[in-house]
C-alpha cells in the first residue's frame, strides 16, 4: 500500500509534531505546508462524533485549490470531549492548565478525524479513543 504513495507528492497539512512524527515512522517523503488563518467553524448541530472529520475536510478543500495534479495532502482534525463538553484549543499557558485540571482523574473522549485528497480522489474517517487522565496532585 505504501509504495502506491511514490507517485504522489505528499504535502502534511498540519503543524502538528505528533503527525510529523507519524508520518517519519512510515518512512513517507512529504512536505508539510500550513494555511494560515482557516477558520475552524462548524454547525451548532453538527454531532460531536462528526466535527473532527467536519473540519478536516474543511482543511482539505482549502488545499485542493492549489493542489497540482500529482499531489496529495493529508489533513486532521482532533478534539477533547469531557461529557457533552467540546475542549477546544487552549489560547494561553492558563487556559491550557485550566483544561488540564478539568480533565484530572476522568475519562473523556479524543475524536481525530482525517482527510486524504487528490484531485480526483478523497477519502475521509474518524477514530475515537477513551482516555482516562491520571489525576493530578497539586505540589506544596
Amino acid at each position: 500500500m505504501l509504495s502506491n504513495l511514490k507517485k504522489y507528492n505528499i504535502i502534511l497539512g498540519s503543524k502538528s509534531p505528533r503527525r510529523r512524527e507519524l508520518l517519519q515512522m512510515l518512512r513517507i517523503q512529504f512536505s508539510t505546508v500550513v494555511i494560515e488563518g482557516l477558520k475552524e467553524e462548524y454547525p451548532e448541530n453538527l454531532p460531536v462524533e462528526m466535527i473532527p472529520q467536519f473540519l478536516s475536510d474543511i482543511k482539505a478543500n482549502a488545499y485542493l485549490i492549489k493542489l497540482k495534479s500529482d499531489d496529495l495532502v493529508i489533513t486532521a482534525d482532533t478534539l477533547v470531549v469531557i461529557g457533552e463538553k467540546v475542549l477546544g484549543k487552549p489560547h494561553s499557558h492558563d487556559e491550557a492548565v485550566s483544561m488540564l485540571m478539568e480533565l484530572s482523574g476522568k475519562t473523556h473522549k479524543v475524536i481525530t478525524g482525517v482527510t486524504i485528497a487528490t484531485h480526483t480522489q478523497r477519502t475521509s474517517f474518524t477514530s475515537e479513543t477513551e482516555v482516562t487522565f491520571a489525576p493530578i496532585t497539586e505540589r506544596g
